[in-house]
């Protein structure tokens, strides 16, 4: 039953989890504004479980805004990678 859900699991949300959790790596290792990643940091988890309702439901599938949704949370967590990437050292803001 197991291997029936995970082929029901939409790509672009097993995507996004990725991009989350790579996220969330590059977010432990700042240097610089870390009381505001901390905060940034809770918000993404709270996002990655609620990605979970998402993920194996049929419905949102053919669901446009619900693709819309999915493509706008991609490039959000790409920009904020980006960022984060920029506040791990103080070297790199200069």
């Amino acid at each position: 039953m197991k291997e029936e859900e995970e082929d029901t699991i939409n790509p672009a949300v097993s995507e996004i989890q990725q991009q989350l959790h790579s996220l969330l790596d590059s977010i432990s290792r700042v240097q610089i504004l870390k009381g505001k990643w901390s905060l940034i940091t809770t918000k993404l988890t709270s996002l990655h479980h609620r990605l979970s309702d998402l993920s194996t439901t049929a419905a949102n599938n053919n669901n446009p805004l619900s693709s819309n949704l999915l493509h706008s949370i991609s490039a959000t967590c790409s920009s904020a990678a980006s960022l984060s990437s920029l506040c791990h050292s103080p070297t790199s803001c200069q």
